[in-house]
């Protein structure tokens, strides 16, 4: 949030009785531009690999990945490869604010970290089992870098307002994590018997 809100420009925008810097706005929009274009491609390849390599084993081994990475997320097991985060570097020294929010966006969304790669694997491996168009799959990730980038808008919209619900939900963490990982492993036995 450090480089949405570092510069803040000198406009800001009323509505009603609050008023937010319009320029910290702009630079979270431009940040989930770039996430979303690299996820929708994402989709839009897996859907594509899907409909090329797609047979009856398929699910269940998609399906088995999905349960993986639940069972990796609720932490009983360990894998030491998606432990460790990746990231891609792009230099935009010359670039204006919301180049360089665009291109941040764009390496991180090219980026592995442990919080989003479970989810992130289990939805490519849905999209891949679906059999679904291109599109689809493409909407899919879209929608999914949605999810993953608003918070940062609705920071960016209301950051002092918040800090009270962050540090609420903060010590709720382990239990969100918990249930979304017991959520991914429903989604990956559903894949196996072909229920979704």
């Amino acid at each position: 949030m450090g480089t949405f809100m570092g510069e803040t420009g000198d406009k800001k925008v009323k509505i009603g009785n609050y008023s937010f810097y319009l320029l910290p706005v702009l630079k979270v929009l431009a940040f989930m531009s770039g996430i979303s274009l690299i996820f929708f491609m994402l989709g839009f390849a897996a859907s594509l690999l899907g409909q090329i390599v797609y047979g009856h084993y398929t699910r269940y081994v998609l399906g088995g990945i999905i349960v993986l990475m639940g069972i990796y997320q609720l932490e009983l097991v360990e894998i030491p490869w998606l432990s460790r985060q990746k990231t891609v570097q792009m230099e935009a020294k010359n670039a204006g604010e919301l180049t360089r929010s665009f291109l941040l966006g764009l390496s991180f969304s090219f980026g592995w970290t442990p919080c989003v790669g479970p989810v992130l694997s289990s939805v490519l491996a849905l999209v891949t089992t679906t059999g679904a168009s291109a599109w689809y799959g493409g909407s899919l990730l879209f929608v999914y870098a949605l999810g993953l980038s608003v918070p940062f808008l609705l920071l960016a919209v209301v950051s002092s307002s918040l800090v009270k619900w962050l540090n609420v939900a903060k010590q709720h963490m382990m239990l969100i994590k918990r249930v979304g990982a017991v959520l991914i492993i429903l989604v990956g036995i559903l894949v196996m018997f072909n229920k979704i």
